[in-house]
């Protein structure tokens, strides 16, 4: 196996540290059913967060609305992102996901029904603490389309905040374009002085927004890509983030700036 020249790990979050098909996906599936007033199967929510461009969570909801409604796949524009459809169906994932208290908390929104079952409470880590303890020698960051205040919580909750520091993870607010614009993986870099970074992630839309930015991508998952020019990208492909220890035990770490 070839060795990887790198001096940092950035990470994707949901799918490849935390675990969001309990949480996040959940509320994707719950929203456009409270939307559309007919059931959703996770099977389509799967099939949208599959394609470029979804990865936030938001854009996947309007994308599934839409298939339904209108026979099309389409991520909403400027003009949708203000209307009040995309509005209330923020407030409607929102609700959901973090329950109805602590979304007027963050807010100031009032919640569209009492919700007293965070889904964000059933999120679980994908990986050991130990993991990141061992990968101390390397840079750390993560770049996520989480909303900052949901991505320090987690952080927070799970303990990653020994090993990455608040100022280390670039959420949504923080980089001009999302994933998979490599805006996001671009300014993590920035922020931890990677000058070799390599990064970890589960989906296509991370695969895209790694090979935009230069990176080495590692793809966290069992399956291939379906595109094949993007699968031919990736440089490793591990079961999960523990894996990586196999894979970066060995690898000289590179001096920034060489």
């Amino acid at each position: 196996m070839p060795r990887l020249q790198v001096d940092a790990v950035l990470f994707d979050m949901d799918g490849t540290l935390v675990d969001d098909r309990v949480s996040y996906w959940e509320a994707i599936r719950r929203t456009a059913s409270f939307l559309l007033t007919q059931p959703v199967e996770l099977d389509e929510v799967a099939q949208i967060k599959a394609l470029p461009g979804f990865n936030n969570d938001l854009d996947t909801v309007w994308a599934l609305v839409g298939r339904r409604m209108h026979g099309t796949i389409r991520a909403p524009d400027a003009a949708d992102r203000g209307s009040y459809a995309f509005r209330r169906l923020r407030n409607v994932f929102q609700t959901f996901y973090l329950g109805d208290r602590l979304w007027q908390e963050l807010s100031g929104e009032e919640p569209p029904f009492a919700w007293t079952e965070p889904l964000m409470l059933r999120e679980t880590l994908l990986m050991a603490l130990d993991t990141l303890e061992r990968l101390r020698r390397y840079r750390l960051g993560i770049a996520t389309s989480r909303p900052r205040a949901e991505a320090l919580m987690a952080l927070q909750r799970f303990g990653l905040d020994r090993f990455i520091a608040p100022d280390a993870v670039v959420a949504v607010e923080d980089a001009p374009h999302e994933k998979p614009h490599p805006a996001p993986l671009l300014e993590v870099a920035r922020r931890v002085a990677a000058a070799h970074p390599a990064y970890v992630g589960d989906s296509i839309s991370d695969a895209i927004a790694a090979f935009g930015a230069g990176m080495v991508f590692i793809h966290v998952g069992r399956e291939r890509f379906a595109d094949e020019k993007i699968e031919r990208q990736v440089a490793h492909r591990v079961a999960s983030v523990d894996d990586l220890l196999a894979l970066l035990d060995d690898v000289e770490v590179s001096q920034s700036g060489t």
